[in-house]
């Protein structure tokens, strides 16, 4: 075929023309090496003007590119190890500090304009200040202790060795004079990731050896996450996909509503998911040759991780791209992290830390192939509850220790909140086909009161510092406040007396009011009035005093900095800003 005639002489090669992708310009360029393929990089032989142009030979021999790639390569390396570039405020953008990275790769404002806090490289000196070996050992023993079920992406003996030898190298945390090799970086980013993680669910009794409050902790917490995300761009994530990556996302997952916001958790998870699949994460099959039981069974956890945010938050971030069969991936099995590290692949019996994701992982294949579309049939929801019921049995099988009993608390809090989610889905459905939906409005109201039991003062308070805890027993009962508005009949002072138990404890549990959660607060006192003026224009069994006890009670919460909020799905998705409206307009 002759060349390609043209008014410009091609700088990017071939593919990358083809693929419409960003190419360095460079033979072999960086993308055809990350994609194996830097033997067939080339430029597109055109004419220009009457002239021949790229018309040279692709490689003059295989050997001959294997070593020009090699000499890239190498000189690369160079390039990240070697120099030292001077970290200024200018360098990393127009935002300072920490945050200023973050800030300008997701184009989003600041968010010290929404009321949050810029962190500098001064104020994470104060992190790094407590940050010291005693200190940071106790965290992430902690760690492994209490939460690490929430990710179950790290081996213990192993990053405790890591950590360990960070600290005998030489210990330098993140700074705007020190530089770091990538690999170095990625590990930092785990490391952060991890301690946010500890900061956010501590414990009264370690904040009392840590000598801090909750107010220290959770800063402190949150310029660690941000700490992290600076090292993933310093990794050069976006660039260099690496395991370590995903494995510091993962962790993040379970303090970002605590910390960040879920616009960066939405706009990582992207980010994330591409790096998975580069790294072949969704195309895993058994037997894999070549690849050790250990870093099996993490990539798996990994890739099961993402699969499980996409489809518990699809409504909140947008269409999942993870579908039932777009991946052969399969779930992680209940292995021992010591048969993990001797290569035994023998499954256990007992309650581990990856067996409360295991589960976790069920309920969120349950909810995405049964009942989280709009339009759901009635045996579908039928399937999706006694799927539910056989995994509450499931998990009797396991006997509860002090080891699981966080792990346990918070799984049952789950099944309730999804048998609240399916009940809902069935008035739904009832009333669609014009069918009495009482049944069910009873079934939801009873399991609205067992989720506002969870957040009882008999459970630990750092049980119920967990944002999961605190936003479905908030949703319970905006869903019982609800159902007394549009039913008279179901106004019930027992179920007053819950709510405001709820609100106090909000406050004992949570204490700083900057807390996503003390948003819904303004909601529940208008909630509350609407009820009390129907208690006066109608003829009821209550006391008027006793409502007027608990819109007190709202009355004494500190305000807020922020009353937008996002309620997730407590009526229905599409119709809660109408309801919203409709509450505000009442006039009763």
């Amino acid at each position: 075929m002759p060349p390609r005639v043209t008014k410009r002489i091609p700088q990017s090669c071939y593919d990358c023309y083809k693929r419409r992708v960003k190419c360095n310009r460079q033979i072999p360029c960086d993308v055809c090496i990350r994609r194996g393929k830097a033997s067939e990089c080339h430029r597109e032989t055109v004419v220009v003007n009457g002239q021949v142009f790229n018309n040279e030979p692709q490689a003059k021999s295989k050997i001959e590119m294997l070593e020009l790639e090699n000499q890239f390569l190498k000189e690369k390396l160079k390039q990240f190890e070697d120099i030292e570039p001077e970290v200024t405020e200018k360098s990393i953008g127009n935002q300072s500090g920490l945050y200023g990275m973050t800030v300008n790769f997701f184009s989003k404002k600041p968010m010290a304009e929404e009321g949050n806090v810029e962190y500098s490289y001064e104020e994470f000196k104060m992190l790094q200040d407590f940050l010291t070996f005693k200190n940071s050992l106790r965290l992430i023993e902690f760690n492994f202790q209490k939460i690490i079920i929430f990710h179950c992406v790290l081996i213990p003996e192993i990053f405790k060795e890591e950590h360990e030898d960070f600290f005998r190298k030489d210990g330098k945390h993140l700074s705007d004079k020190i530089e770091k090799t990538r690999d170095e970086y990625l590990w930092l980013s785990i490391y952060y990731a991890t301690i946010s993680n500890v900061l956010f669910l501590l414990d009264d009794e370690l904040c009392e050896e840590l000598k801090i409050d909750e107010e220290l902790s959770k800063k402190l917490g949150s310029i660690s996450t941000f700490a992290a995300i600076e090292c993933l761009h310093r990794g050069q994530y976006l660039k260099y996909p690496n395991i370590k990556s995903l494995q510091c996302y993962a962790i993040l997952c379970t303090n970002f509503n605590a910390s960040s916001g879920v616009h960066i958790e939405s706009a990582l998870l992207r980010v994330m998911s591409y790096i998975a699949t580069t790294l072949n994460l969704d195309k895993l099959t058994r037997p894999n040759e070549g690849v050790s039981l250990l870093n099996f069974e993490l990539n798996c956890r990994i890739w099961w991780i993402l699969v499980v945010i996409y489809w518990f938050n699809g409504p909140a971030i947008g269409k999942s791209p993870v579908g039932i069969h777009g991946f052969t991936t399969p779930r992680p099995r209940n292995i021992s992290d010591f048969n993990l590290l001797n290569s035994i692949e023998q499954e256990s019996e007992s309650f581990l830390p990856i067996t409360y994701n295991l589960y976790i992982f069920e309920i969120s294949y349950i909810k995405r192939s049964y009942f989280q579309s709009k339009v759901v049939p009635w045996e579908a929801l039928e399937l999706a509850f006694s799927k539910i019921l056989n995994l509450e049995q499931a998990l009797k099988i396991h006997k509860q220790s002090s080891n699981n009993e966080y792990a346990y608390f918070l799984l049952h809090l789950k099944f309730l909140y999804e048998k609240l989610e399916i009940y809902k889905r069935m008035i739904s459905f009832k009333i669609q086909n014009h069918l009495p939906i009482e049944e069910e409005r009873k079934r939801c109201t009873e399991v609205c009161l067992e989720l506002i039991d969870w957040f009882d003062p008999k459970y630990p308070a750092s049980f119920r510092k967990y944002w999961i805890t605190g936003n479905h027993c908030v949703n319970a009962a905006m869903f019982l406040l609800i159902n007394m508005i549009l039913n008279q009949e179901d106004i019930n002072l027992h179920h007053l007396k819950k709510i405001e138990m709820l609100v106090v404890q909000i406050q004992l549990v949570f204490k700083n009011v900057k807390n996503p959660i003390f948003n819904v607060i303004p909601i529940f006192k208008e909630c509350f009035e609407i009820i009390l003026k129907k208690l006066n224009n109608q003829s009821y069994n209550l006391e008027f005093h006793e409502v007027k006890k608990v819109l007190n009670i709202l009355d004494e919460v500190p305000k807020v900095y922020n009353r937008d909020t996002d309620l997730y799905n407590m009526v229905t998705v599409d119709y809660w800003d109408d309801f919203m409206n409709w509450v505000q307009s009442q006039d009763i």
